[in-house]
């Protein structure tokens, strides 16, 4: 999920005296409100009229609610920026099947605990990109010459796929070390994934779309939390492991195997 901007001499945000601001918790809205309010977002001629009318009025707060309203560039960014003074969390927590995900929308301890990890284990960055755009190169080269593109099968899922496996270590990118947790096939793991992104992209509620991805959260945390313990014998005993985000964080860091799981 996307985090905040990151800053170097960014700090734990507190409040007057050293506590941080309270938040106050807001219930989400009810299944038929949000279909209606979706609706309404995806139609064009509304939106445009809807902005003629809001241009007169760059700031305004809804009558009977705690909803404000800006519209200017400057002020949007301003509201943006103050995301110490509102949580999404709360609301996110619902949809993210096996729990919460790596850097939440929330700058909170937990936020800046977890990127103060990442930063010390992730690598170089810049080799990370060099790597995915070669990749990307590649997938389009192959298919240069019939001028089409699958963009989620010949693109978007191999690349995924690539990067989980040579960067981050889900499966391991070299040959399977013995007595390592039985590998997922590409295939199935792509299903968990689709599955999980279904889940979390519409945010729905119907069993359909809910239980599936319950199921995939657990068979891949099943997977991922073999691969760790796999991954700390070999350690504790001075064998080889691969070289991964994973592996990184397992020998720098002594953190629970929920934690772990989340990178």
């Amino acid at each position: 999920m996307p985090s905040p901007p990151a800053a170097s001499n960014v700090q734990p945000p507190s409040g007057p005296g050293g506590t941080r601001p309270r938040v106050i918790p807001v219930s989400p809205p009810d299944p038929d409100s949000r279909r209606l309010f979706e609706a309404l977002l995806s139609s064009p001629r509304i939106l445009q009229t809807f902005f003629r009318v809001l241009r007169f009025f760059p700031a305004f707060r809804v009558p009977g609610c705690k909803l404000a309203v800006v519209s200017r560039a400057a002020d949007v960014r301003a509201v943006m920026e103050r995301d110490v003074d509102f949580g999404l969390a709360h609301f996110n927590a619902r949809v993210m099947p096996g729990g919460p995900f790596i850097l939440g929308m929330d700058r909170a301890p937990r936020w800046f605990e977890e990127r103060r990890i990442l930063g010390d284990t992730v690598g170089d960055a810049d080799s990370v990109w060099a790597e995915s755009f070669a990749f990307a190169k590649a997938a389009v080269d192959r298919v240069r010459g019939t001028g089409r593109i699958d963009m989620v099968g010949d693109l978007a899922l191999p690349l995924a796929l690539n990067t989980a496996s040579r960067h981050f270590g889900v499966p391991p990118p070299d040959p399977p070390l013995p007595g390592e947790p039985e590998r997922p096939d590409p295939v199935v793991l792509a299903r968990w994934l689709r599955k999980l992104a279904r889940r979390i992209i519409s945010d729905a509620e119907a069993p359909a779309i809910r239980a599936p991805a319950d199921e995939a959260a657990g068979q891949l945390a099943a997977y991922v939390d073999a691969l760790i313990a796999f991954y700390r014998d070999r350690l504790a005993s001075g064998q080889p492991v691969p070289d991964t985000v994973l592996t990184r964080i397992l020998q720098k860091h002594d953190v629970p195997v929920g934690v772990v799981r989340r990178f």
